[in-house]
């Protein structure tokens, strides 16, 4: 890091009256670091539900939950909600039939490709 010459002033007078060999470090304020999570999906009143939950980020950043089923060949995706900022946002669709049936729930940020799943598989006829 490159230090101006006041900068480097104020390092020579702190070492001076702290002794040599001495420094200042400059103490920034902390700041929260931003988590994201996903819910395993669960069967709830009939239907596949998963929730995105973001904490500490940038209350511009946005988010995506998503809820995928598994087809037998691919993940297809079932339904998405978009949010930004501070929140929980949770999507669900019908969770019908009288097979087993696998979902998966993403949480996703397109600004940094960064993205979280879970996946559980769901007695939907039961």
């Amino acid at each position: 890091m490159t230090r101006t010459l006041w900068q480097r002033g104020v390092v020579v007078a702190g070492a001076c009256v702290l002794g040599a060999g001495a420094s200042l470090a400059a103490v920034q304020p902390a700041q929260a670091a931003c988590s994201w999570t996903i819910s395993t999906p669960v069967k709830s009143s009939g239907r596949a539900v998963t929730t995105g939950t973001t904490a500490g980020c940038a209350a511009s950043s946005t988010w995506e939950t998503q809820l995928f089923v598994w087809n037998g060949a691919s993940w297809q995706l079932l339904n998405y909600s978009t949010f930004g900022g501070n929140r929980s946002r949770s999507v669900s669709h019908t969770c019908s039939g009288t097979a087993s049936t696998t979902f998966k729930g993403a949480i996703y940020n397109a600004a940094t490709g960064s993205s979280k799943t879970s996946t559980t598989t769901l007695a939907c006829g039961v």
